[in-house]
């Protein structure tokens, strides 16, 4: 049985800074919290008040001036660079507004790029695409381009992408913001359906209102500082 500690990401005092000569622009304001497993966490509030920072920061692309990040019990500030980017390719998995699929590579192709990046076998790769594909309902479309599929086709890919070598961290930056209302319904609903476990973390920046009855949980942002958490 995984405890709970070893079943969340917490953040502690973390702050981000930039400095201007001798002015000093606050990101982050010693930020505080724990993300638990089986939820899925939506990050919300106004443009620039340091989402995607919190969120680069807790994938360890982007260290913050202080405080610490525990992802699964992993102290993120005892990593080297290379340690991190192993450490996210085994445990992590990211899905973007703008898709970020390869457009001269096969839907099956973009969707192996992480199990590939790992050093794992043909067999098990093809064994994985299969699972993922029918899991999305995308089969027919494996020898297909991104560009031949529709918006909302591409975001199920770059789900089955970030699910497929079966990280314990999701981390979704503003994944519906480019779909109309009825794409997006269905990429949440797969995600809920899909992504969800009791051993995995789910986060979700996001501006898109019509996704909030989705989460578990929905921390508010201004300003650089968490300023209301709200269970639903």
């Amino acid at each position: 049985m995984i405890s709970d500690l070893k079943n969340c990401i917490e953040f502690s005092n973390i702050s981000k800074t930039i400095q201007s000569g001798e002015h000093t622009q606050w990101i982050l304001k010693n930020i505080n919290g724990r993300l638990q497993g089986g939820k899925i966490i939506l990050l919300t509030g106004p443009s620039g008040c340091g989402k995607t920072t919190l969120l680069s920061i807790l994938s360890g692309i982007l260290s913050p001036t202080s405080g610490t990040v525990k992802v699964f019990s992993q102290d993120l500030a005892k990593l080297s660079e290379k340690e991190k980017t192993i450490f996210r390719r085994h445990h992590m998995g990211f899905i973007f507004q703008n898709y970020n699929l390869v457009p001269s590579l096969t839907v099956q192709q973009n969707i192996s790029i992480p199990l590939l990046a790992q050093g794992m076998s043909r067999d098990l790769i093809f064994e994985r695409e299969e699972k993922i594909l029918t899991l999305l309902n995308m089969e027919t479309f494996a020898h297909c381009y991104p560009e031949q599929l529709s918006g909302g086709q591409q975001q199920r890919i770059a789900i089955g992408r970030a699910l497929i070598h079966e990280p314990r961290f999701i981390l979704c930056d503003e994944p519906t913001a480019a779909l109309d209302e009825g794409a997006g319904q269905n990429v949440m609903t797969l995600l809920k359906n899909l992504a969800m476990s009791p051993e995995r973390v789910i986060l979700i920046v996001t501006h898109d209102n019509r996704i909030y009855s989705y989460g578990n949980c929905i921390l508010e942002m201004k300003e650089g500082s968490i300023i209301s958490s709200k269970e639903q």
